[in-house]
């Protein structure tokens, strides 16, 4: 299973709290993501907690819309270029528009403390962007540098590093979420 599958899924049990448990009691003040779970939670960050019925609906409904070219798309000459003169496998810039769009949809209105996770490949270090403090042309760059998955999707250019999926330091990162 593919780490888009695992988005899904996540969404799957996000669901399925709001719709067969109590909403209120998944109200998260602090949403934090590494990988697909960023995207996830970029997503999620412009809900408010109490709409977490229709967060999840929506949430759903994109992933059940969501294919491969809205994520990515190979190089022109195909996973040959992508080997030899391009920076990743595929080009994976749609991500990027994809996240980009669904802020702009909800006019970079972020409403809930948002947290994603990135590994600069330049130093091996694990950093976090509080995507709520980011400029609104980095807030889905930084949430997409999270998800770049090494040699497959194109590494992200931020701040003077060069950012891939977060997942290549860290698993899971309960600790920025709670501190």
């Amino acid at each position: 299973m593919g780490g888009g599958s695992k988005g899904a899924y996540e969404t799957g049990v996000i669901w399925g709290f709001n719709h067969n448990g109590d909403p209120s009691d998944f109200e998260w003040d602090v949403l934090e993501g590494i990988s697909v779970g960023a995207v996830n939670a970029a997503a999620m960050g412009v809900w408010d907690k109490s709409d977490g019925v229709e967060m999840s609906e929506w949430l759903s409904n994109m992933w059940n819309n969501t294919y491969n070219p809205d994520i990515w798309v190979p190089w022109p000459g195909g996973a040959r270029d992508g080997l030899t003169s391009e920076p990743s496998i595929v080009d994976s810039s749609p991500m990027w528009n994809f996240i980009n769009d669904t802020y702009k949809a909800f006019d970079f209105n972020i409403k809930r403390i948002s947290i994603v996770g990135t590994t600069d490949v330049n130093t091996g270090e694990y950093k976090t962007y509080l995507l709520n403090d980011s400029p609104p042309d980095l807030v889905a760059l930084r949430a997409a540098s999270s998800a770049a998955v090494p040699a497959v999707f194109t590494p992200i250019k931020i701040d003077g590093g060069v950012n891939i999926d977060g997942g290549a330091y860290m698993g899971v990162d309960p600790i920025s979420a709670v501190a």
